[in-house]
């Protein structure tokens, strides 16, 4: 179970299963001064499979399980593992079994047959060797974690943009896209900008703040002011060509900004997220949804220049009527 939003922020959770209280004074006197990432750990105890089991289905984010293979009984530690990675569909915590009697659970056939990170003999098993292997586990957990992030990230942006249509409003495209730029990227604001060309209809401008600390009347400043200071950046920018459809962000006032523009000379505009941490992932899901908010807003366009104003009028009505 993965809390994302304290994922990068919160201390690293080691639990310990083992019913030897000895055990766990060690471990803990040896993994206290652990750091990864800049982050400390915090070591939690359980005294039985059974227990084991329960704080890993109430206690989210642990990353690391130290687990004694006999405990109820001679293979108490091997049914644990099968049910975190069966029952409880816990494929991300990394698993470091630990014994005192290695032929109960033969190394060789445990590792074959269990989802597991290592194998430790108590006999064998210094302080260093339990400290590298802890640590070696912290970082292939979160490895896994951000990577499973990501997926989730990138699953959403599609899910949300393919449910965006063309007899929408503009209005709620904005509003759609800028909601799933704040969710993804866990921006305390997004500001959203879309010039469309042309006569008529066609010749309007649409802009949203989306800020969780601004009132509704700082927001419209904050869209007029960010405005004024995008557009005098971007006249010492190189122009976008159709082909790019969207810029790849690039860093701007205190966060990042993604310029799009529309196929067939329709329009352009721009994206904006405040952030703190600009890295790759982050500039890749921004570019990632502007340049679908540069085809969703094309088709939309397109389509009331070919059908005009009165039929998607109509055409929005009518599905109105039959929701």
């Amino acid at each position: 179970m993965i809390e994302f939003d304290r994922l990068h922020t919160s201390r690293h959770k080691i639990l310990v299963i083992d019913d030897d209280p000895d055990v766990h004074v060690i471990s803990r006197m040896t993994l206290k001064s652990l750091t990864f990432q800049r982050r400390g750990v915090d070591i939690l105890s359980a005294s039985s499979a059974r227990e084991g089991l329960k704080v890993l289905r109430t206690v989210p984010n642990i990353a690391v399980v130290l687990l004694d293979v006999v405990m109820e009984n001679d293979r108490s530690g091997l049914a644990a593992c099968e049910q975190i990675r069966g029952q409880q569909g816990n494929t991300f915590v990394r698993i470091l079994l630990r014994t005192g009697q290695p032929g109960a659970a033969p190394e060789r056939d445990v590792i074959h047959k269990y989802d597991i990170d290592g194998y430790l003999s108590k006999g064998e098993l210094t302080a260093a060797r339990l400290y590298s292997a802890v640590r070696t586990s912290l970082k292939a957990y979160t490895e896994l974690a951000v990577l499973e992030q990501r997926r989730l990230a990138f699953e959403a942006i599609d899910d949300s943009m393919l449910k965006l249509r063309p007899y929408q409003s503009m209005e709620s495209m904005v509003e759609e896209i800028t909601r799933i730029t704040a969710e993804v990227l866990n921006s305390p604001e997004v500001v959203l900008y879309l010039r469309l060309t042309g006569e008529g209809e066609d010749g309007a401008e649409y802009s949203l703040c989306r800020a969780s600390d601004l009132s509704e009347a700082e927001s419209e400043m904050r869209v007029a002011g960010l405005r004024r200071r995008v557009a005098g950046f971007i006249r010492h920018c190189e122009p976008i060509s159709l082909f790019e459809g969207a810029r790849k962000p690039e860093i701007f006032d205190n966060g990042l900004l993604a310029r799009f523009v529309l196929d067939h000379g329709l329009g352009d505009g721009w994206l904006f997220v405040r952030l703190g941490d600009r890295d790759h992932f982050s500039r890749h899901c921004l570019g990632l949804v502007a340049r679908h908010a540069a085809n969703c807003f094309y088709g939309s366009a397109a389509q009331r220049r070919i059908e005009g104003p009165s039929a998607m009028e109509a055409l929005v009505g009518a599905l109105s009527v039959a929701i």
